[in-house]
C-alpha cells in the first residue's frame, strides 16, 4: 500500500484574512490558482438552496500526472495518497441552515504552491433541522486502469420519537471495499463513556463497532502517508474512539442515533473515509471551531 512520495512544499502564507461574514443566503464562487500552469484546482461555493437552508460545494481537482494529495485549513480535510488521480477530484456538498465566508484558509498540496483564499464553511448557529454531507472520488485514470469512485453520504435527521432527545444519523458508501471512521467527540475515552452519546437503543449495536486509539486508521495509512498522520496527530485520534464500519464488497452502512444536538456534536466529530485497505481522505464533520 506504502507508495514513495516526494512531499515539497511551496508554502507561502498570507496572514490577513477578511472577517468572518454570515450569509444565511448565498450565490458565489471561490476559485483558484488563477494559472493556466498549476497543476491542481480547488473552488468553494455557496448557493441558496431553500429559505434558511444554503449549501456549500469544495472541491481539488487534479491535472497532474502525479497523485495530488492535499491540506485544507479552515475546513479540517486533508488527502491521502490514494486522494486525486490525474483528471479526478475529491468533492464536498452539504447543506446547512447558514453559512460564513471567512479569510486566512491556507490550501497547500504536495505538488505547485500553496494558496491562502477565502472559504466558505458551514454556521450551525440559525440551525436547520435536516442536515447532509456527501463525498465523492475515485477516478478516472490511473496508470494501468481506471481507479474505482466512491461515494459517501451522511445525514443527520430528528429522531422520528418525538419523546426521544437527539439527531438520527444514516451513513452509507458505495465503492471498492469500503470502510468509514466516524471519530467521536474527545469526552468520549472508553466504552464506559459511550452512553453520554449513543441513544441507549442504540449503546449494544454500535459498541463492538467502537475502537479507541489510532491503530486501526494507521493500519490502513502507509509509512510515507506524512500529511494523513499529521492530521491524525492534530486531531488528538491517539485518545479517542471511533466507530468503524466496514464493507465487505461495495456497500458499508450505519444508523444509529445521538443523544446531543447538532450543534453540539458536528464540530466535535472526523469522518475518515477509505478504500481497499487505504484512507482516502478525513475531514471535520462540521464547522472546525475558530
Amino acid at each position: 500500500m506504502a507508495r514513495t512520495h516526494a512531499f515539497v512544499f511551496f508554502v507561502f502564507c498570507v496572514v490577513a484574512g477578511f472577517p468572518s461574514v454570515a450569509v444565511a443566503a448565498c450565490k458565489g464562487q471561490i476559485a483558484g490558482p488563477v494559472s493556466s500552469q498549476s497543476p491542481y484546482y480547488y473552488s468553494s461555493s455557496c448557493f441558496d438552496v431553500a429559505p434558511n437552508q444554503v449549501r456549500l460545494r469544495h472541491q481539488v481537482c487534479s491535472v497532474s500526472p502525479s497523485t495530488v494529495m492535499f491540506k485544507w485549513t479552515k475546513l479540517n480535510w486533508v488527502s491521502g495518497s490514494s486522494g486525486i488521480e490525474f483528471g479526478g477530484c475529491l468533492v464536498r456538498v452539504n447543506n446547512y441552515g447558514s453559512a460564513l465566508r471567512i479569510g486566512g484558509s491556507l490550501i497547500s498540496a504536495n505538488v505547485g504552491q500553496a494558496h491562502n483564499t477565502d472559504v466558505y464553511v458551514p454556521d450551525l448557529k440559525s440551525g436547520n433541522q435536516v442536515y447532509f454531507d456527501t463525498v465523492d472520488g475515485g477516478g478516472p485514470r490511473i496508470s494501468g486502469g481506471d481507479k474505482e469512485p466512491f461515494h459517501f453520504q451522511i445525514r443527520y435527521l430528528p429522531r422520528n420519537d418525538k419523546d426521544k432527545k437527539g439527531i438520527q444519523i444514516r451513513a452509507t458508501m458505495v465503492g471498492e471495499k469500503p470502510v468509514f471512521f466516524l471519530v467521536l467527540p474527545r469526552t468520549i475515552k472508553s466504552a464506559d463513556d459511550l452512553s453520554q452519546l449513543i441513544a441507549d437503543d442504540y449503546v449494544k449495536q454500535i459498541a463492538p463497532l467502537v475502537t479507541f486509539g489510532a491503530k486501526p486508521l494507521e493500519a490502513k495509512t502507509g509509512s510515507d502517508e506524512m500529511l494523513l498522520s499529521q492530521f491524525y496527530k492534530e486531531n488528538n485520534f491517539a485518545d479517542r474512539g471511533s466507530i468503524v464500519v466496514r464493507g465487505e464488497t461495495t456497500t458499508a452502512s450505519l444508523d444509529l442515533a445521538v443523544t446531543v444536538s447538532l450543534p453540539e456534536l458536528l464540530p466535535e466529530m472526523v469522518i475518515c473515509l477509505g478504500q481497499a485497505e487505504a484512507i482516502v481522505t478525513c475531514f471535520q464533520a462540521g464547522p472546525v471551531p475558530q
